[in-house]
């Protein structure tokens, strides 16, 4: 995306209350690969840009830190670099954190659950004005799995743990949000697989926002709700649109009406031939 991609998401954002972004793109070296050091001063002029933006806008940037497997199981080395890059991003303004160990490393729950226990207790609870800490865990999909059984039991409670339904991209439904509920010892932080693209990248995901149920409940079933978009930040903003909506009013959310008024409020100079080019890439 670049920073301009990420400043007019921002604002877009801000226009159809949306309230969070986590910034954890696998392609940054310094959230991924060389997590432990510290981002070269271009890097950070363009973060404070984001959050002012973000600020002026209401919404919390969360900053994400993927440990892979490149962070060693009881190394008192790995945690003192991890609670120092940490602190480079408090004092560079952030006040929001996530720790990812999705699509690499082991699938070890009690290490995992340390790493989340450490960053909260020793990191996130000392200083002020943070917002609660965000997991996304190895196993982040399905219920049931014993990763996920004893995490939930060894992870304080505070903490939220990201999921993305009963499949990597599925529909998010009542009965199964229960079902993580009671694994996690939590309501599940959903993590939306759309409007991404990245499993089948000769295709725009710009189709209508559905799948996501609409009982009564579902707002206090869920701890938080965020959408996981394309690699193309414009592009994304029809799918964005129908998340905005549905979180916005989930009782009241409508597919199909959500897309056809989104086009046309989005793109009112070429509402036809954009809704055209949408059918054709659902």
């Amino acid at each position: 995306w670049g920073t301009e991609g990420r400043l007019s998401l921002l604002k877009f954002m801000g226009e159809h209350n949306m309230n969070i972004f986590i910034y954890g793109p696998k392609d940054d070296p310094y959230h991924h690969s060389k997590w432990r050091e510290p981002y070269p001063e271009k890097e950070m002029k363009d973060f404070k840009k984001l959050l002012e933006v973000a600020k002026a806008n209401k919404i919390n940037f969360c900053w994400a830190i993927h440990l892979g497997s490149g962070f060693k199981k009881g190394s008192k080395e790995d945690y003192a670099a991890l609670f120092k890059k940490l602190g480079w991003m408090y004092d560079a303004g952030f006040r929001s954190f996530a720790v990812f160990f999705d699509d690499f490393g082991s699938a070890d729950a009690e290490f995992h659950a340390e790493v989340g226990n450490r960053v909260l207790k020793e990191f996130i609870d000392k200083r002020k004005g943070c917002a609660p800490l965000i997991m996304c865990p190895n196993v982040y999909w399905g219920f049931g799995h014993p990763y996920q059984k004893t995490l939930g039991e060894k992870l304080d409670r505070r903490v939220h743990i990201m999921w993305t339904g009963r499949g990597i991209c599925s529909d998010i439904t009542a009965d199964a949000v229960k079902k993580i509920t009671e694994d996690f010892k939590r309501p599940p932080f959903i993590w939306w697989n759309w409007p991404c693209n990245d499993f089948k990248r000769s295709r725009l995901s710009m189709g209508r926002t559905y799948g996501l149920d609409t009982d009564a409940d579902m707002k206090n079933q869920m701890s938080g709700f965020v959408a996981n978009p394309m690699e193309h930040a414009e592009a994304s903003k029809v799918g964005l649109f129908g998340v905005a909506n549905y979180t916005w009013n989930i009782q009241g959310f409508d597919s199909d009406k959500t897309w056809k008024e989104g086009i046309a409020r989005m793109y009112p100079c070429c509402a036809s031939a954009m809704q055209t080019f949408c059918d054709h890439n659902s």
